[in-house]
């Protein structure tokens, strides 16, 4: 009866430890409105400041508003300076697009204006940028041109039934917590049976 009670606690733990681990591949999509505005994002200058966390895909609806023939873009390239290379069309007032993009790479970044007439300040110069904040979700390896981001794991497990531990410590993502799991259950299941055999062995 002990090893049974035992056994059903572990397998009770190690269930809520599965749901509760998170989902690598678990995407969020962050989405924004912006008014291309004369000579500002939603504002006569600058613009607001978007938060987004690595990893999320990020939509923006422009919505050209400049007056008269004026028309502005949303641009974020390595002039931001930036990783990214996103840019929208230039938009005169009344004019709509959906740009969208993975956010990668964490970091402070401008996103501007890049129209740039013949003669006077650009449009950036006359103050229409802002910035967008990619705060760091998880760890990131990045080798030559391939980016690999993968969700960090921690888990620590101690288990004693019939005189056996067993501990582990494991990282990794969520395949790997899988297959950590199966080892503690294997582990538990012969620390029972000896528990038993010894039992057993006594009478």
């Amino acid at each position: 009866m002990r090893v049974i009670y035992g056994f059903g606690a572990l397998v009770l733990v190690l269930t809520s430890l599965l749901l509760l681990a998170p989902d690598a591949h678990a995407q969020t999509v962050r989405t924004f409105t912006l008014y291309l505005n004369d000579y500002g994002f939603n504002a006569t200058r600058g613009g607001p400041t978007l938060m987004v966390d690595q990893g999320d895909t990020v939509r923006i609806r422009l919505i050209g508003n400049g007056s008269g023939p004026i028309v502005h873009d949303f641009t974020l390239d390595a002039n931001s300076p930036s990783p990214y290379d996103v840019r929208s069309r230039r938009l005169s007032r009344g004019q709509e697009q959906v740009i969208e993009f993975v956010a990668n790479y964490p970091g402070e970044f401008k996103y501007y204006c890049s129209v740039a007439p013949p003669f006077g300040q650009s449009h950036r110069e006359r103050g229409q940028e802002a910035t967008i904040v990619v705060r760091p979700k998880w760890t990131s390896t990045v080798t030559g041109t391939e980016r690999t981001d993968t969700v960090t794991l921690t888990t620590t497990i101690a288990l004693t039934m019939g005189g056996v531990t067993a501990t582990t410590a494991q990282q990794g993502d969520a395949s790997t917590l899988i297959i950590l799991v199966a080892a503690v259950l294997v582990a538990a299941v012969g620390g029972s049976v000896a528990w038993a055999l010894r039992r057993r062995s006594r009478r």
